[in-house]
């Protein structure tokens, strides 16, 4: 009589399955989820894992603002103290360190005129670090691109696809004659042309972004390897 196998030996199957039905669920889910990111929101890495599948179509960016703003301020502000302590703590931002500290330091203290270039920085340098074009010139929303394009798990593009879609509305052109962009705008606010009124919420949607952005690179099963 054969005996049935020890679970042990079933986990391997078992957990390659559940990643290809979770894979297949997001399959779908990448349009959505660069919308997600031109809304100005990345996807929480403390949030449930089919947050994107949750997400109403007609979703707003004031409502996605609401909902975020009241998810950081909850339960002695739980989510935004792991955003911080993680963020601050990850090696891949270790060369943003200095500057990291000191705009969370201004953060805390409600300088956020002081943190949102800070961490647009951070954020444009953390982008070509990964892509593995730290020393060239090429434009930030392709390099979001090209790590998206060199993930083989498709829940692991779905997030970097909202990165792609958040990139994509931080350094649009926009042009400086033109009016004010509605969301944050990296050239108006680097090259002086913006009306420094940041607010609290531009500096969660920084955070959550470099929040998003060192979780799935520190992930050894989501490392990105340039090509």
């Amino acid at each position: 009589m054969t005996e049935d196998p020890h679970p042990s030996a079933l986990l391997p199957e078992m957990l390659d399955r559940m990643f290809r039905e979770i894979d297949a669920v997001f399959d779908g889910q990448h349009d959505k989820a660069r919308r997600l990111g031109s809304y100005g929101w990345t996807f929480p890495m403390w949030g449930p894992l089919h947050f994107l599948t949750l997400m109403p179509e007609d979703v707003t960016v004031e409502a996605l603002d609401t909902y975020f703003v009241e998810k950081y301020s909850r339960f002695r502000s739980k989510e935004l103290r792991q955003v911080l302590r993680e963020t601050v703590q990850s090696p891949w931002l270790l060369r943003w360190h200095p500057l990291l500290e000191q705009a969370v330091y201004a953060f805390r203290r409600r300088r956020y005129l002081v943190a949102v270039p800070a961490l647009l920085l951070v954020l444009e340098g953390v982008l070509l670090d990964v892509a593995g074009q730290f020393q060239e010139r090429v434009a930030v929303p392709r390099a979001a691109a090209r790590i998206r394009e060199a993930e083989g798990q498709s829940i692991v593009r779905a997030g970097w696809a909202t990165v792609e879609g958040f990139v994509a509305g931080v350094f649009r052109h926009a042009d400086f004659g033109a009016s004010r962009p509605e969301l944050l705008n990296r050239h108006w606010v680097l090259h002086g042309r913006d009306v420094p009124g940041w607010s609290r919420v531009d500096c969660l949607r920084l955070l959550q972004a470099l929040h998003t952005i060192s979780t799935l690179r520190d992930s050894r099963d989501w490392r990105v390897d340039p090509a």
